[in-house]
């Protein structure tokens, strides 16, 4: 699937939050990994095996400490990058990360880039996976309440 890189950050962001990412870092995730796909990464399958590595976590566990090292063991990208940034990108040494890849965004960017992102069908799958954990179900009382067509789809 060819994805424009605004849709592709939508998804990814919708993944996060699926995933169970605060808005905070969904937004820092999507922009990790929209820099990365400009690079002509393929950052789309590295979010898909973050979340699926991550699945059932505390964020609490995946946020690394004053040592750097995350208190489940592997840190997350998108965390470890907030934090980095917050305290103005010191020199540190890291503990592991998972999916160190969506680190990259911190360092420079090169001149070259993509204004488009080719996913293959199984990461897309995985990233609509996540990212549809954010829908609301659909019901009938939601279509009562207004929810989509309604009760009568005249279009």
């Amino acid at each position: 699937m060819n994805l424009s890189l605004s849709e592709f950050q939508a998804l990814v962001r919708k993944a996060f939050r699926g995933a169970g990412y605060p808005w905070g870092l969904a937004e820092d995730g999507a922009a990790a990994a929209r820099t990365l796909a400009e690079c002509g990464e393929d950052a789309g399958a590295a979010v898909a095996r973050l979340l699926d590595a991550v699945e059932g976590r505390e964020l609490a566990e995946l946020m690394p400490d004053d040592n750097w090292v995350a208190p489940g063991g592997t840190a997350c990208p998108i965390c470890v990058g907030a934090c980095l940034r917050d305290l103005g990108l010191p020199d540190v040494e890291l503990g592991p990360v998972f999916e160190p890849t969506l680190l990259l965004p911190e360092a420079p960017r090169p001149e070259d880039r993509h204004d488009r992102v080719d996913l293959d069908p199984a990461t897309l799958d995985t990233l609509e996976g996540w990212a549809h954990n954010t829908y609301a179900p659909d019901t009938e009382a939601s279509r009562i309440a207004g929810a989509g067509a309604g009760l009568t789809d005249n279009d």
